[in-house]
């Protein structure tokens, strides 16, 4: 008897006497999907989910199935489901974002990885995900001529910019700064990168930062008064309050 089939009686017998243990309909489900049975798994972890419908593993565990059946639509209800509990976590993103581009859905793949890389500066997985997407983007159809290339930075650095300012609108300041950063690291003179990390670093008391990366937005782009007022700004306050 090899440890799978050992697993399998042990969380079987477990069920026997406890049929309504989220954790065991979750695990029996890992098991199944291990061996391939796919819908039996699903079962369970629906089963789980109707017992405990916040149970995040047993909402990401089905999105991972899902995508393992090609059924995109449905990964994606999955994944749209566990960000809902907890938008900080990078694999809930990561997950929505596969899921999207299984379902033809490269915009909002796109959205969804640029969503983890401000979470995880870098990440890798998702990084691969919008390389992939940019790549379709630019293969044409068989017989068709091949459309001009896409700027490298029309997919994840403008998503990324516009996450990171919600992410500021939203108060998390820490997760905006990830966020501008990566938009920097591939363009250090945006000039709205430069304001956005600017504004970040001024809502985590790092003032004098916040003036030198203010200091360089006005440089970058001298005529847009906003960024010179918040200049001016951080100029009154870092004499006064310090900062680091």
């Amino acid at each position: 008897m090899d440890d799978v089939e050992r697993a399998d009686r042990v969380y079987s017998r477990v069920l026997q006497h406890h049929p309504d243990s989220p954790q065991a309909l979750l695990k029996k489900g890992l098991l199944l999907n291990r061996q391939g049975r796919w819908g039996a798994a699903i079962q369970l972890f629906n089963r789980a989910i109707s017992l405990r419908f916040d149970y995040r593993e047993a909402w990401a565990a089905k999105g991972q199935v899902l995508l393992t059946q090609g059924k995109g639509k449905e990964a994606v209800e999955a994944f749209d489901k566990l960000v809902s509990f907890d938008e900080t976590q990078c694999d809930a993103w990561i997950g929505k974002a596969r899921a999207h581009v299984a379902a033809g859905e490269a915009d909002k793949a796109a959205e969804a990885a640029g969503r983890a890389l401000a979470l995880s500066k870098g990440n890798a997985d998702a990084k691969e995900i919008l390389s992939r997407i940019r790549q379709t983007a630019q293969t044409p159809p068989s017989g068709q001529e091949s459309p001009r290339a896409m700027p490298p930075k029309t997919i994840d650095g403008g998503v990324l910019l516009e996450i990171a300012d919600s992410l500021l609108e939203k108060g998390d300041a820490q997760a905006a700064l990830k966020g501008y950063e990566e938009v920097l690291a591939e363009n250090a003179k945006d000039a709205k990168a430069l304001f956005g990390k600017g504004r970040a670093l001024h809502g985590l008391g790092r003032y004098r930062e916040a003036l030198r990366t203010f200091a360089d937005a006005v440089k970058a782009a001298p005529t847009v008064e906003e960024y010179t007022r918040w200049l001016r700004m951080c100029e009154d306050r870092v004499p006064k309050e310090g900062g680091v």
